[in-house]
């Protein structure tokens, strides 16, 4: 197994020495940090005004070397990504613009909006005299105006050098070109210095997911999230149901990243809930005598004495037969009339002393305690009616 670990291990280092011969590098380099932040751009392109065919000419070739550069500045990561023409022609038709119209800050701002980038960049080149003047807009909603540069072609500063004199000869058309071409790209660079700033990122942590943010009065997300902003202050306004407001002032720098946790406040209870409680209701100032349970006991045990009553009368009565008016014993009543007696005897004391008890008790329920039906309110919230027990019971 060695010779062929060996052959493997020689095939990749030749492999490896031919590729950094051909300039090759096949390493995985780490993400620039500044290519996270970088903005995206559109290029509206260098539009002609009038027509004269230097203007046409010049705006023609400026337009290919600028897109060219936009590529590679995307490449290199100083931009996230550029929007072509093809994409900008079809934003401004759906904004009913054409892009020689689509100068001044209002209409660029749209422009971004429809195309969802963060920067736009446009030209126009038109006559000036003898020569020609390039002008180049920016648009950055961190600023509070457009960035402008200007380059203006040779043609006037030399005829105004080769004025008076004759023996001075004018220099050629390439020169020319190639004078305004090096102006053109440094008035161009100098724009996209400007436009290249980096985006700040803001981290939003919020506990509470149904969390709703919005910054400077717009909606921008929901719960924790993260999202690239422009530089600048923002009013950050975190809200959710049951929770007070959370609001802070957020400052977003380029290429950093800005942390803020949404605390929220549970809102405090305003009134004490409405806690219904039970009373017993009184009936006794319209309720008859007849309709309270405790009169139908006072009778009860009127009626129970009064058996007994009559059950001593009759144990009386047996006792009555042997003796006579002076209570001498005359006669022998039989042993069945003497079990007789003690027996109505008995039954006189339990039947009376329960009738008693059950009158006083009666008549004490009657007039200070009486039994009610009544429905709890609480109940009919839970949908069911409760009976509720008297003291001395509930019929």
């Amino acid at each position: 197994m060695r010779p062929y670990l060996y052959m493997v291990c020689l095939l990749s280092w030749t492999v490896q020495a031919q590729a950094m011969e051909l300039g090759l590098d096949f390493s995985e380099e780490p993400e620039s940090p500044d290519e996270r932040f970088a903005p995206s751009l559109a290029f509206v392109g260098i539009q002609t005004i009038g027509n004269r065919q230097a203007e046409r000419e010049r705006a023609k070739r400026l337009n290919t070397d600028f897109q060219r550069e936009l590529h590679a500045a995307a490449r290199a990561g100083r931009f996230s990504q550029v929007v072509g023409s093809k994409e900008v022609l079809a934003a401004l038709k759906g904004l009913k613009k054409t892009p020689a119209e689509c100068k001044d800050k209002a209409c660029l701002e749209l422009l971004a909006e429809a195309l969802g980038v963060d920067r736009v960049l446009a030209g126009a080149l038109a006559p000036s005299g003898p020569s020609s003047l390039l002008t180049l807009w920016g648009y950055d909603s961190a600023m509070t105006q457009l960035a402008t540069e200007t380059a203006e072609s040779p043609e006037r500063e030399q005829q105004q050098q080769t004025s008076g004199f004759t023996g001075l000869l004018k220099p050629s058309k390439t020169k020319l070109e190639a004078e305004f071409l090096s102006r053109a790209r440094s008035a161009w660079s100098r724009m996209l210095s400007t436009l290249e700033v980096g985006l700040g990122k803001l981290v939003v942590d919020a506990v509470e997911s149904s969390t709703q943010i919005s910054l400077s009065g717009k909606a921008i997300g929901k719960g924790s999230f993260e999202v690239l902003l422009e530089r600048g202050k923002y009013s950050l306004l975190a809200q959710a149901e049951g929770f007070l407001p959370f609001e802070k002032e957020v400052h977003i720098r380029p290429n950093k990243v800005e942390l803020v946790k949404v605390l929220l406040i549970a809102k405090p209870l305003g009134k004490s809930p409405n806690v219904q409680t039970w009373k017993e209701p009184d009936f006794r100032k319209n309720k008859p005598i007849y309709a309270r349970p405790g009169f139908y006991v006072a009778i009860a045990g009127a009626a129970v004495a009064g058996t007994g009553v009559y059950f001593g009368l009759a144990a009386k009565s047996i006792e009555k037969r042997g003796v006579d008016a002076n209570n001498n014993k005359i006669i022998d009543i039989t042993r069945k009339e003497a079990n007789q007696a003690k027996l109505f005897a008995m039954l006189a004391n339990i039947f009376v002393g329960s009738g008693s008890a059950m009158v006083a008790g009666g008549t004490i329920w009657m007039f200070v305690a009486p039994g009610t039906i009544a429905e709890n309110p609480l109940d009919d919230v839970a949908g069911s009616v409760g009976v509720v027990m008297g003291i001395g019971g509930t019929f």
